[in-house]
Parts: C-alpha cells; sequence; structure tokens
C-alpha cells in the first residue's frame, strides 16, 4: 500500500479513488459489475474484514487435509478477505480485476494452493470435489440454479 513503492493506499473523497501510488490517475473502464465506464479506481479499506487473510485463519486452512474442506476454507476467508478488506474495485465480484491489487491477492492465493499441494502431492495434486453452489454468505456468486434454495 505504500505510495512510491506499491499499489498506492486508500480512497479519499465522495467516489473513494485512491490518492497516491502509481495508479491515482489510471483510467480504470472495467465496472463497475458489468458495465464499461472510464472510472478511477476505488478503495475503501476496512481492517476489520481484512481479518480474514490473518495468519491464523490461513494456517487454519492450511492444516486441513481433504480438498473439499480446505477449498471452502480458503475461499471463504482468506479470499474473501482479501477482496472485502481492501473494499471498493476489489470488493466487486465482477469488476474486481480492474485494480492491480487483484492480480497480486490472487497470485498469493495461488501460492497457498501450491503449498497444500505439496504438503502431499500424490494425494492432493489430484484432489477435487464438492459443487460449484456458492456458500450460503454469497448466494448469487456463482449463481445458483433456480432449483437450489
Amino acid at each position: 500500500m505504500d505510495p512510491t513503492y506499491g499499489f498506492g493506499g486508500n480512497g479519499a473523497g465522495a467516489k473513494g479513488c485512491i490518492a497516491n501510488g502509481p495508479f491515482v490517475n489510471y483510467t480504470n473502464p472495467i465496472g463497475p459489475g458489468y458495465e464499461y465506464t472510464n472510472h478511477c479506481i476505488n478503495r475503501k479499506i476496512n481492517d476489520l474484514m481484512s481479518q480474514g487473510a490473518a495468519a491464523a485463519t490461513v494456517n487454519g486452512c492450511m492444516q486441513r487435509t481433504e480438498f473439499v474442506t480446505f477449498w471452502p476454507c480458503l475461499e471463504g476467508q482468506p479470499h474473501a478477505a482479501g477482496h472485502s478488506g481492501i473494499g471498493g474495485q476489489m470488493d466487486n465480484g465482477v469488476s474486481s480485476p480492474g485494480d492491480p491489487l487483484f492480480w497480486m491477492h490472487h497470485a498469493w492465493l495461488d501460492k497457498l494452493y501450491a503449498e497444500w499441494q505439496a504438503k502431499d502431492k500424490t494425494k492432493r495434486l489430484t484432489a477435487m470435489g464438492g459443487t460449484n453452489i456458492g456458500p450460503d454468505y454469497a448466494p448469487a456468486f456463482p449463481p445458483r440454479p433456480a432449483s437450489i434454495p
């Protein structure tokens, strides 16, 4: 979040545009949502929401031995915390790639997944399971079929 060597900090003003750093004057054509509009990258940092990516939470996810419990843990806490902790553009499920922090955040999640797999490569490199139905805390992402409440 450093303004000189990082990605800039929190948003400012009514629109929450980032106020410093290399992307301060960046015009983002993605979003909000599915719209194409030229706007600033906005952020609304929320330290409380970021707590889901705390070391203790990440370590708890990494201790899971089955994919069907590991993946929801990683998705539900560290992944969501990165998006909602930065807020603004990052908190939009469709247009979050418009904030360069999105790519760093997802690279970190890929790293965690690779580290989890490395703990038992024989079993975990091919482990998968579960559904593609979003959890109850995010019922519309991905959209649920009409037959599932």
